[in-house]
């Protein structure tokens, strides 16, 4: 889309922009897609993965990099329920032929 808005000349919204990172980061932006990869589903990326990843470091760098992984994760989440939801086909609903606690 944004190849698309600049080659006919339009501006291009804000949200269009991706973040800017900051000059050491971009490690931790790759380590999140790296993670990414042991989700399931839609799920959030398991503990397990960012504990393995950060193995070795110090207590605060691992605690800093799990919080931004989480933040990057939810936001990512999001992203994809709201594209989702923003008209593409759903499952239909199962419905259970059993009453509960069968």
């Amino acid at each position: 889309m944004v190849e698309y808005l600049d080659k006919v000349g339009r501006d291009i919204p804000d949200h269009y922009t991706p973040p800017e990172i900051w000059p050491g980061y971009v490690e931790w932006v790759e380590a999140f897609y790296d993670l990414s990869t042991d989700r399931h589903d839609l799920g959030p990326i398991p503990s397990a993965s960012i504990a393995r990843h950060t193995a070795g470091w110090d207590d605060w760098e691992a605690e800093v990099f799990k919080r931004c992984i989480r933040a990057m994760d939810m936001a990512q989440t999001e992203a994809m329920k709201d594209k989702e939801e923003g008209g593409l086909p759903q499952p239909p609903e199962v419905k259970s032929e059993r009453p509960h606690g069968d």
